[in-house]
C-alpha cells in the first residue's frame, strides 16, 4: 500500500513538473508574441517602449545620446483605396523588412509604430551618422517594387522620414526627442514627400 501511494506520488510530482514546464514555455511564448507586431513579424509599439526604458535600468549613467527617425509610408492610403488592403499590407511587410534589416546592420531598433508608420532609434548614435540611416532607409525602401498580380500593376514604395538627435538625462526625455522627429517628419511631408528632414529646435 505504501509503494503504491509512493508511486502516485511520484507520477503526481512529474505531471505537476511537466505541466509547470508547459505553462512556462506558454508564457514565454506568449511574451514573445505580446512584443511582435502580427502582420509584418518586427517589433511592435510595446515592445519599443521597453527597448527604450532598458539604459535607465541597472545603471549609474545618466546622459545618453538618442537618435529617432519616425517613418512613414507615402500615400499609402492610396495604396489601400485603390488596390485593396491585401496590397496594402504587402506594402507594409515588404517596408518593415527593409526598415529592420538596416536597424540589425547598424545596432538600431526598428518598430512598427502604428497603421503605416515605423520607428527607428539608436543609442550613442550623432546627427551625422542618423542622417546617413535615414537616407539609407529611404534608398532601401524606394527600390522596393509591389507587384498586384490581379491589376498586373506595380508600384514602387517611397517614404517621408523625421530625424532627431538629443542628450537625454531622463525617461522624459525619450518623449520629447520622438516629438520632435515627428515635427522633422512633418517639414518633410511638407517638402514634398519622398524625403527626410532633421528638426532643428
Amino acid at each position: 500500500m505504501l509503494k503504491k501511494s509512493n508511486r502516485l506520488l511520484r507520477y503526481e510530482t512529474l505531471l505537476n513538473k511537466s505541466i509547470n514546464n508547459k505553462l512556462e514555455e506558454a508564457n514565454r511564448l506568449l511574451k514573445s508574441l505580446s512584443s511582435i507586431d502580427e502582420l509584418t513579424g518586427i517589433a511592435n509599439r510595446r515592445s519599443f517602449n521597453n527597448y527604450m526604458h532598458i539604459p535607465f535600468e541597472n545603471t549609474n549613467q545618466t546622459n545618453f545620446l538618442l537618435s529617432i527617425i519616425v517613418i512613414d509610408i507615402d500615400n499609402f492610403k492610396w495604396f489601400n483605396d485603390s488596390y485593396g488592403h491585401i496590397y496594402g499590407d504587402k506594402v507594409l511587410v515588404k517596408t518593415a523588412g527593409q526598415i529592420n534589416s538596416i536597424a540589425k546592420q547598424f545596432s538600431g531598433f526598428a518598430a512598427r509604430w502604428g497603421g503605416d508608420e515605423f520607428i527607428y532609434a539608436a543609442f550613442n548614435t550623432g546627427k551625422k551618422d542618423i542622417l546617413k540611416t535615414a537616407k539609407n532607409i529611404m534608398d532601401a525602401i524606394s527600390k522596393i517594387q509591389v507587384s498586384n498580380e490581379a491589376l498586373k500593376c506595380s508600384s514602387f514604395i517611397t517614404v517621408s522620414l523625421g530625424v532627431f538627435s538629443m542628450h537625454i538625462i531622463s525617461e522624459d526625455d525619450i518623449q520629447k526627442c520622438i516629438n520632435n522627429a515627428d515635427k522633422a517628419l512633418y517639414l518633410a511631408k511638407k517638402s514634398g514627400r519622398n524625403c527626410f528632414k532633421y528638426y532643428s529646435s
